[in-house]
């Protein structure tokens, strides 16, 4: 009786501990390529990873790198003692523990799961994705470098070596408009081939200028312009008119008219002036000038007013011209000349007689 009621000892094959995979979905959270490795290095190895026929998940089961592979066990049972001690081995729990973690840097493949090298190769990738980018950026700066290195190397050699009038005015007008190295390079070269010109000129350039006009006239401005790249003669006698009233002599004896004409020239009409009147006191005097004739708002000047009072004096036609030169020059021949130089200008001025801004004005 007591042999029928005791439990009945099959000898079994030792299948491995189940192992209690928690993560899920199993064949992308277990490592299955630990297939491949020793047991010594864990303790344990894989047994098999079969398919539940019930719930269709997959079952892990694990086997001691101790096991007796044969066991005499009651039927249904298929583990043996020293495979069902790797279920509670700190070898088995950290091997979990790195299972469930996302994957670090400095995991090692050997350990990794299908998850985990996934995410590692995405790393990969990002991380060369990046590293060309900054490659090309970085090889796109050293050209830019390179190229502006040469453009400096390039620039300093026209500037040693070119003579560019004006030169300083015309890097001022570069810098103040924005330009880069390689348009002030081009400015430098167009302004030595006498293609481009600085049409900015400086307080100092224009009062050197209008200097020269005064004391050589017309042609010393010229060669100043020519020369050095100041500003030409038209452009000083725009400025002049713009900044200082512009007197005109009278070619022969002062019209009422040409008096009016400098004297609105002078004292223009303006709110800002003094209100309040006072006297004025007028002043005449004679300066020398150079004998010759000369051009001023289409009228010839530099006659003699007593001389030249019956004929006309305007360059509206050639025959005016040639008419005075005629009668100029006639003195050459040996006979009278019709017509002289003038040796003086006769100046008018005005001034006030107040206690400020009394200082005189020329009118004529």
């Amino acid at each position: 009786m007591s042999s029928l009621s005791s439990p009945t000892l099959v000898d079994f094959l030792c299948c491995g501990a189940v192992l209690p995979w928690t993560v899920r979905p199993v064949y992308k959270t277990f490592p299955l390529h630990f297939l491949d490795q020793p047991p010594e290095s864990s303790g344990f190895h894989l047994a098999s990873v079969v398919e539940d026929p019930i719930t269709f998940e997959a079952v892990i089961r694990v086997r001691s790198k101790r096991c007796c592979l044969r066991l005499y066990t009651e039927a249904g049972t298929g583990a043996c003692a020293k495979c069902l001690t790797v279920l509670t081995s700190s070898g088995l729990r950290r091997f979990m523990q790195r299972a469930s973690t996302s994957w670090k840097p400095y995991m090692r493949y050997e350990d990794m799961t299908r998850t985990q090298f996934i995410e590692a190769i995405h790393y990969k990738n990002s991380t060369l994705t990046t590293t060309r980018v900054q490659r090309y950026r970085a090889e796109k700066r050293a050209e830019t470098a390179e190229e502006k290195s040469r453009l400096h190397e390039r620039l300093v050699a026209a500037l040693a070596m070119c003579n560019v009038p004006r030169l300083q005015r015309l890097l001022q007008v570069a810098l103040d408009q924005g330009r880069s190295i390689e348009e002030i390079l081009n400015r430098i070269e167009d302004a030595v081939a006498n293609i481009y010109r600085v049409k900015s000129f400086s307080t100092t350039e224009i009062d050197l200028a209008r200097i020269m006009w005064h004391l050589a006239g017309d042609k010393g401005a010229y060669i100043l312009h020519k020369a050095l790249g100041f500003p030409s003669v038209s452009a000083i006698r725009m400025r002049s008119r713009s900044t200082h009233p512009v007197i005109h002599p009278s070619p022969a004896k002062p019209t009422f008219d040409h008096i009016v004409r400098n004297l609105l020239s002078v004292f223009p009409p303006s709110p800002a002036r003094h209100p309040c009147r006072c006297g004025q006191a007028i002043m005449f005097d004679g300066i020398a000038i150079r004998k010759c004739i000369r051009e001023d708002d289409d009228y010839m000047v530099g006659g003699c007013r007593e001389c030249t009072t019956n004929m006309d004096l305007s360059m509206s036609c050639l025959k005016n011209i040639l008419a005075l030169a005629k009668a100029v020059r006639r003195g050459d021949n040996g006979e009278d000349p019709l017509a002289h130089f003038g040796v003086e200008a006769t100046v008018g001025a005005m001034g006030a007689l107040r206690d400020v801004d009394f200082h005189g004005y020329s009118f004529s």
